[in-house]
């Protein structure tokens, strides 16, 4: 994002932002970034919180951003976290000061902006993803928290194990910030202790439970998986749809909306290539409602095995979809005469 040449990076480097919506996962560095882009073009940081912000806060923050730049010559770089908190009229107040220069305006979000910001907002926005980190950028962004000593936790002398570090990296699952949360939790019990040195069971003492992910229930990586899930389940993946199942099982999805969808893979991708797919799709759902979780969970392992291996026929749902198309396209046909129902025999 940020590499020679790249368009934000020039657009940092001659200070032309005037709006820029950053959106991605938690711990991405979208708050690093602002700060970064207010420190490198010399401008005024202001942050807010979306879901604690009212319309008097955001007018006294544009009367002090024409201010600064009367008086100062400074401009006022606005990060707003959780942009899609604000409702339209919100959102729609910083459209005048995005096109005249009063504020630059950085919107942060965990959403698809083209769903969940306003479209005068986004139409006036660069857009910009951030991605969870890999794992070895993430080993090296704990390295360099862990030996900087200004900064980081260097001063404390403590020593970092290799197991540590990928057990922080493992249970981190591409979020910086909770990265280098672990490492200073880890490090401070540390501190207290006659061991000096941090090593995976430091970090698994701290987080007994399994590995975090980002996931919401309401946000993109809802339906990133459940895609994940489907397409997996349509190659006969078993083993990737096993794993999409499990992450949304201990993400706390809805169970009704796994079957929902398991329901209409049986009909849409199996269809008649096998008739009992849908009975099996449709008697683990009354199964699972007999039983709930935990024990629930084998009985969905048991219809997504049987979904991925079955054949696969999509004729029913292509049919349908041509036939409506076919309807919209020229209109309902002429019912014949040997087709219309004649509740009285004999007559013409």
């Amino acid at each position: 994002m940020l590499g020679a040449g790249r368009p934000l990076r020039q657009l940092i480097e001659k200070d032309e932002i005037r709006s820029l919506i950053l959106f991605g996962p938690p711990g991405t560095g979208k708050t690093t970034l602002a700060r970064l882009i207010a420190e490198k073009t010399h401008s005024r940081f202001v942050e807010v919180q979306a879901a604690h912000t009212l319309l008097a806060e955001l007018k006294k923050i544009r009367e002090d951003a024409v201010r600064f730049r009367r008086g100062k010559k400074q401009k006022t770089l606005l990060f707003a976290d959780e942009f899609h908190r604000f409702n339209q009229s919100l959102q729609d107040f910083f459209v005048p000061d995005i096109e005249n220069g009063t504020l630059t305006l950085i919107a942060a979000t965990l959403h698809n902006p083209l769903f969940a910001i306003h479209k005068a907002i986004v139409s006036r926005s660069m857009l910009c993803e951030t991605k969870l980190l890999q794992s070895t950028d993430l080993a090296l962004l704990v390295r360099r928290a862990f030996e900087d000593k200004e900064r980081g936790l260097g001063h404390l002398g403590l020593q970092l194990d290799d197991s540590a570090v990928a057990a922080i990296v493992s249970r981190a699952n591409g979020d910086a910030r909770k990265a280098l949360t672990l490492l200073e939790w880890a490090a401070l019990a540390s501190d207290k202790k006659s061991s000096r040195l941090i090593t995976e069971t430091s970090i698994t003492r701290l987080q007994s439970s399994a590995t975090s992910f980002a996931y919401d229930r309401q946000g993109d990586a809802h339906y990133d998986t459940i895609s994940a899930f489907i397409k997996s389940m349509r190659a006969g993946d078993s083993e990737g749809a096993l794993h999409w199942l499990a992450v949304m099982i201990e993400a706390g999805e809805d169970p009704l909306f796994i079957w929902r969808r398991m329901i209409i893979f049986a009909s849409e991708d199996v269809g008649n290539a096998d008739p009992r797919a849908l009975l099996m799709a449709t008697a683990g759902l009354r199964a699972f409602e007999c039983i709930g979780f935990p024990e629930g969970r084998i009985t969905l392992s048991q219809v997504v095995l049987y979904l991925c291996l079955t054949k696969k026929d999509r004729t029913a749902y292509e049919k349908i979809n041509a036939a409506i198309e076919g309807l919209k396209h020229s209109g309902p046909r002429i019912i014949p005469d040997k087709l219309k129902n004649h509740p009285l025999h004999g007559t013409e």
